[in-house]
């Protein structure tokens, strides 16, 4: 038989662990976010590097 403080407990329970998938989940996208700007500068740079290289040899 379960009582009102065992609901109560269970409850509880389940918000920790709701709470903890939410700040992994706001660190991975945070994570996922820098990341692609990361990427995206360094995708920037060897276009640049590129270009240069392109026009130099011309």
């Amino acid at each position: 038989m379960s009582t009102k403080r065992d609901t109560q407990n269970n409850d509880q329970q389940a918000n920790n662990i709701s709470s903890r998938f939410e700040i992994y989940l706001t660190t991975l996208l945070q994570t996922c976010d820098w990341l692609a700007h990361f990427y995206s500068i360094c995708l920037l740079w060897l276009v640049m590097i590129d270009i240069v290289g392109i026009s130099n040899t011309n």
